[in-house]
């Protein structure tokens, strides 16, 4: 066995950080990006009525005296003219007057219902505010104003990359649509409250094994035990994952997770600490090899070694040992040469792969023909289970699952499944036996979130 088998492409730390930019997550340097900004036809007027009734909102059956239109089609309308995203106007609407989530609304509350034209020292009363009062006008008037500001950057006192002392803190302001809300709405406080709301309603909950990248930065993240987790380099996480399997999705859904500790080594790269030893990076552990004769014999390369800090071992959970009886320490695929019976065996232990779909796990992965005297030396453990990330489909069922810790969640429709971002050419199509050997998770069902 050689390693260089396993490996895409080794580098140092050094090397592999610089290929991301430097992003602010989840703090008011960058509130959303500018492709949810304008994302004018995120939801069409149905789906805008739709989000206003699951909230029971007044505004589900309000209709403006002033124009006779019912508040759906007013924000609908709004965000068309103004290529303004329906989502942003709705999000503006519950953070200036609640008017979603809040109850019973005043009259107050509907005629400044995006706060357009109101500042901290004017007066609603002001007899040249008056143009501005109503609920269709102040939808209208703010739509077009966030339009404006992004527009017209000159005209106004911030600009996109300069930092400002806004409340008493420091804020750069990373993008255009940051620059925008923050001239519409000039403090932290209320601008802190949009990127709550607009998480809370609009970013999607991905399951463990999701893969996503961020729409701007590019940066690709693993989701793993709730928390994403950054990889230092396309190489890293193609060692990893297919491509395809990457999902793109927006800043706010990233922060919904903690961040946990960055995927800085391939996966089987060989990684050497301060002190010599040599560690196998598998399963998001790091792995000690024995002794130099263990190393020698089970075919490792020692011009694939790279030196690791302390920093970034520590950081990695201790795995088994590898030691000469550690048949197999990076998997194999063997093919009993009389039943033609494949087996996945690592460090000694065989597991059955019970039918032929489960190769799929392993593309590109080469059967080493063995004859079943020789295959009986490994001990046998469980079958062979799918990994997570892995989109699998019932035969003869209209059921896509995900697999994620082990079992399989369903989607509760092909509609979330594709809301999602996940993409049909993915799904692999497994029979009965395959699906029963997970267990059943909660299901996915993205109208949960939204509620």
């Amino acid at each position: 066995m050689k390693c260089k088998q396993c490996l895409l492409v080794i580098m140092t730390v050094a090397q592999l950080i610089p290929w991301y930019p430097a992003v602010a997550v989840g703090d008011p340097n960058y509130l959303i990006s500018d492709y949810e900004f304008t994302d004018w036809a995120s939801l069409n007027l149905q789906e805008i009525q739709d989000f206003l009734s699951k909230k029971k909102s007044a505004l589900a059956h309000y209709v403006d005296p002033a124009t006779r239109q019912r508040a759906a089609q007013v924000i609908a309308d709004s965000a068309v003219v103004y290529q303004i995203n329906p989502k942003v106007l709705l999000t503006l609407i519950q953070k200036e007057q609640s008017l979603i989530e809040g109850g019973a609304p005043t009259r107050d509350q509907l005629d400044w219902a995006t706060g357009f034209g109101v500042c901290d020292s004017c007066s609603k009363q002001d007899p040249l505010l008056q143009a501005y009062r109503g609920f269709s006008v102040q939808v209208d008037r703010g739509a077009w104003r966030l339009r404006y500001y992004l527009e017209h950057s000159g005209e106004f006192n911030f600009q996109t990359g300069e930092t400002y002392s806004i409340d008493g803190q420091f804020v750069t302001l990373t993008n255009d649509a940051t620059r925008a809300l923050y001239t519409y709405t000039p403090h932290l406080h209320g601008n802190t409250n949009f990127v709550a709301i607009w998480s809370r309603w609009f970013s999607k909950n991905y399951p463990d094994g999701a893969v996503l990248q961020d729409k701007d930065s590019k940066i690709i993240w693993l989701i793993q035990q709730g928390r994403r987790r950054r990889f230092a380099s396309i190489s890293v996480a193609l060692s990893r994952i297919n491509y395809s399997q990457i999902i793109s999705v927006t800043l706010s859904d990233l922060m919904r997770y903690e961040e946990g500790s960055m995927i800085k080594f391939p996966e089987y790269s060989l990684v050497r600490s301060p002190r010599g030893t040599v560690f196998l990076m598998v399963n998001d552990t790091k792995r000690g090899i024995a002794n130099r004769e263990t190393f020698r014999q089970l075919g490792f390369n020692p011009e694939e070694v790279v030196d690791a800090s302390w920093d970034d071992l520590n950081a990695i959970p201790d795995g088994a040992p590898i030691t000469q009886k550690s048949a197999y320490p990076t998997g194999a695929l063997l093919q009993d040469t009389t039943s033609g019976g494949v087996w996945y065996v690592q460090d000694g232990v065989k597991h059955a792969l019970i039918a032929r779909e489960m190769l799929k796990r392993f593309p590109g992965k080469k059967l080493i023909r063995i004859k079943p005297a020789d295959l009986g030396q490994f001990e046998t453990g469980e079958p062979l289970k799918l990994t997570d990330g892995m989109l699998i489909g019932l035969e003869g069922a209209d059921q896509i699952a995900i697999i994620t810790n082990g079992t399989r969640r369903v989607f509760a429709s092909k509609d979330v499944f594709h809301k999602l971002g996940y993409k049909d050419e993915n799904v692999l199509v497994i029979p009965e036996k395959i699906w029963n050997l997970h267990s059943e998770g909660p299901i996915l069902d993205i109208t949960a979130q939204e509620n």
